[in-house]
């Protein structure tokens, strides 16, 4: 993706993406002595990546939260109506 947007910018030694959509936009943390990493997010474009989270830990627990805020309520919904 960078490397077709003609960016400067590319990913740090060690960065471990774990997570795309679509194809224009990444999530990344970089493996080093950290054992719970800051996670980064890329787009096209060729940007600089921007901070998502302080931890992948907070990552996680926010997305968890927002599924959760979407879906439960869908959820919530069915079982109520027996479905």
């Amino acid at each position: 993706m960078l490397t077709d947007q003609g960016s400067s910018w590319s990913l740090p030694a060690g960065a471990f993406v774990f997570a795309a959509y679509q194809g224009f936009q990444y999530v990344y943390f970089i493996c080093d002595e950290h054992d719970d990493p800051p996670v980064y997010r890329v787009t096209d474009g060729g940007e600089e990546p921007t901070p998502e989270a302080e931890s992948f830990t907070a990552w996680f627990h926010r997305c968890v939260a927002e599924y959760g805020a979407v879906y439960g309520k869908q959820l919530a919904a069915r079982t109520e109506h027996g479905g």
